[in-house]
C-alpha cells in the first residue's frame, strides 16, 4: 500500500479538524505521540477504545496504545494498515508516523465528503479483499469529544491519571425533574391510576417522551464524554437559560401566616380602610386642637408668671393642665399581604435605647480589639519562641559538630603516637636479635636466599626456552604452509 508523504501542516490541519487543543503547533513529526493517535481515532469514529492506557509512561504502554489503534482500524473498520509498525512509531520513525497520519487524513477527507454516515456497525461482506480495499462510510465528528488534559507525555513527564470514561446511559438526577413532580405526588397518581401511558413511552415531569427522544434529552442535559482521556470542553450556557432553570427549580418558602382570598376578607379590608380614614381625620383634628392650645398657652405665659409669690415660691394660680402625649397612628392599616402587616401578630413594640445600643457597640468593639490584641500577642510570642528555638538548635548543632571534630582529632593523635611506639619497639627488638646472632648464622641465611633466587631464575629460564621453541615451531610450520600454498598457486597458474 502506497502512502503519501505528509508534512507538519497536514498534521496541524488534522488536529484542527478533530478539535484537539494544543498550546503550540506541531513543528516535527516526532512530536506525534501515541496519545495523539488514540485521540485522533476517538474523535474521528466517535467511540472509545477499551483496554487503552490512559497515562502511557513506558515504551510498552505506548506500544500497546498504538497496537490497539491499529487493531481497531484493521478489525473493526476493515482498513488496510500494512506497512505501519507500532514499534517504529513508538521509536519516532518519521516514515511510519507519516503513513499513519496519511491514513487518518484519508479517513477525515472521506468523512467530510460522505457527510458522516454511521460507522459504529460496519456492513458484513463475504469478500475480505473488497472489504479491505474499499472504505465504508464514516460518522460526522461530534461537537462534544474527548479532550487531551495536558501536553503529550512522550518525554516521560508525569501527569495525574484520568479515569476511563465509556458511553453509557446515565440516570436522571432528581434535580432535573419538574419541581412539582415530587415522590408523593407521583405515588398518588400511580395509585389513583390517573396516568395511562403506553409501554413505549416514559413520563418525565408533565411531558411524555418516547425512548429515542429521552436518550437525546439525556445527551443534551447531562452530556456525553467519549474516550479514555476525560472531557474538559464545556458549552457556554447563556444567562437567560441559567435564570430559567434556576427559576424553575426554586422552591418557595412556607408562608409564616396562613392567607386566603375570599369575599369576607375583601369586606374586612374595606372596613379597615374606612376605619383608617376615620382615624386619620380624628388625628388631624387632635393635632389642630393641640396647636391651638399651645398658642394660647404661649400667650398667657407672662400672666401666669406674675401669680407666683417671690418669697415662698408657691403657685397661686390654677395648676397647669398636662398635655396628653401624641397618639401613635400607623401609616396604613391596609395591607395586600397579611405577612407584611405588623399590627396583626403579637409582637411587642419597644423603642430603641440608643444609649444601650451605643454601649453594646462599644463593648463589641472593645471585645474585638481585645481579641485582635490577644491574637497579635500570641503571634508575637509564638514567633519569639520559634526564633529562640531555632537559635538554640543552631547553637546545639554547632557545638555537636565542634565536639565531633575535636574527638576525631584526638583519635588521630592517639593513632600516630601508638604507631611511633610500635616502630620504636620493632627497631629495638630487631637490634637485640642481631646482636645475639653470629657471623656464621648470618652467612647461612644469605646463602639460603641466594639459593632460592637461583632456583627461581633457572625455572624461569627453562620456561622461556620452552616458549621460544614452541614459537619457532609455529613460525616454521606457518612459513612452510604459506610456501606450499604459493607453490600450488603458481603451479595451477602455469598449468
Amino acid at each position: 500500500m502506497i502512502h503519501p508523504r505528509v508534512t507538519c501542516e497536514d498534521v496541524n490541519k488534522l488536529v484542527r479538524m478533530c478539535s484537539i487543543s494544543h498550546e503550540k503547533a506541531i513543528t516535527s513529526l516526532k512530536q506525534c505521540s501515541s496519545s495523539l493517535f488514540v485521540l485522533l481515532y476517538q474523535r474521528l469514529f466517535n467511540c472509545a477504545i477499551k483496554g487503552i492506557e490512559s497515562s502511557p509512561y513506558t515504551l510498552e504502554q505506548k506500544k500497546w496504545n498504538v497496537r490497539c489503534v491499529l487493531n481497531e482500524l484493521r478489525d473493526m473498520r476493515r482498513i488496510d494498515v500494512d506497512g505501519i509498525d507500532e514499534e517504529q512509531i513508538v521509536q519516532l520513525n518519521e516514515e511510519h508516523i507519516s503513513r499513519l497520519i496519511a491514513l487518518f487524513l484519508d479517513i477525515a477527507e472521506r468523512m467530510s465528503l460522505q457527510g458522516g454516515a454511521n460507522l459504529s456497525h460496519p456492513p458484513e461482506d463475504n469478500n475480505a479483499a473488497s472489504s479491505v480495499a474499499v472504505l465504508p462510510s464514516f460518522p460526522a465528528p461530534r461537537h462534544k469529544v474527548a479532550e487531551l488534559p495536558h501536553e503529550s507525555a512522550e518525554d516521560g513527564t508525569w501527569y495525574d491519571p484520568v479515569e476511563q470514561i465509556y458511553r453509557r446511559a446515565l440516570p436522571q438526577h432528581i434535580l432535573f425533574q419538574d419541581p412539582m413532580m415530587t415522590i408523593k405526588s407521583m405515588r398518588r397518581e400511580d395509585m389513583d391510576g390517573l396516568l395511562d401511558v403506553p409501554p413505549h413511552e416514559e413520563s418525565v415531569g408533565e411531558v411524555f417522551v418516547v425512548n429515542e427522544d429521552l436518550s437525546e434529552m439525556i445527551d443534551q442535559e447531562v452530556g456525553e464524554s467519549t474516550g479514555s482521556y476525560g472531557n474538559m470542553e464545556e458549552r457556554v450556557i447563556p444567562t437567560s437559560e441559567l435564570v430559567a432553570v434556576w427559576s424553575a427549580q426554586v422552591i418557595p418558602p412556607k408562608p409564616l401566616y396562613p392567607t386566603a382570598d375570599s369575599p369576607a376578607l375583601d369586606d374586612v379590608r374595606e372596613r379597615l380602610s374606612i376605619i383608617d380614614e376615620c382615624l386619620r381625620a380624628k388625628g388631624r383634628e387632635m393635632h389642630q386642637r393641640r396647636l391651638r392650645s399651645s398658642r394660647l398657652a404661649s400667650q398667657v405665659a407672662p400672666a401666669r408668671s406674675s401669680s407666683y409669690s417671690g418669697a415662698g415660691g408657691h403657685a397661686t394660680g390654677k395648676p397647669r393642665r398636662r398635655v396628653a402625649p401624641s397618639t401613635f397612628l400607623p401609616g396604613s392599616i391596609i395591607s395586600d399581604d397579611v405577612m407584611d402587616d405588623t399590627m396583626l401578630y403579637g409582637g411587642r413594640k419597644t423603642r430603641i435605647d440608643y444609649a444601650r445600643r451605643n454601649e453594646k457597640i462599644e463593648m463589641l468593639r472593645s471585645v474585638r480589639f481585645i481579641d485582635d490584641l490577644e491574637r497579635e500577642i500570641g503571634r508575637k510570642l509564638v514567633q519569639r519562641h520559634s526564633d529562640v528555638m531555632v537559635k538554640l538548635r543552631e547553637e546545639a548543632r554547632r557545638a555537636l559538630q565542634q565536639d565531633r571534630q575535636e574527638m576525631l582529632e584526638r583519635r588521630r593523635l592517639i593513632r600516630e603516637e601508638d604507631q611511633k611506639y610500635r616502630d620504636a619497639y620493632t627497631a629495638i627488638i630487631t637490634g637485640a636479635s642481631n646482636d645475639f646472632r653470629t657471623a656464621k648464622g648470618l652467612m647461612m641465611e644469605k646463602l639460603q636466599q641466594l639459593a632460592q633466587l637461583q632456583a627461581i631464575s633457572l625455572r624461569e629460564s627453562r620456561r622461556m626456552c620452552q616458549y621460544m621453541k614452541q614459537e619457532s615451531k609455529k613460525r616454521v610450520r606457518h612459513d612452510l604452509l604459506r610456501y606450499a600454498s604459493t607453490v600450488t598457486e603458481w603451479q595451477s597458474h602455469f598449468s
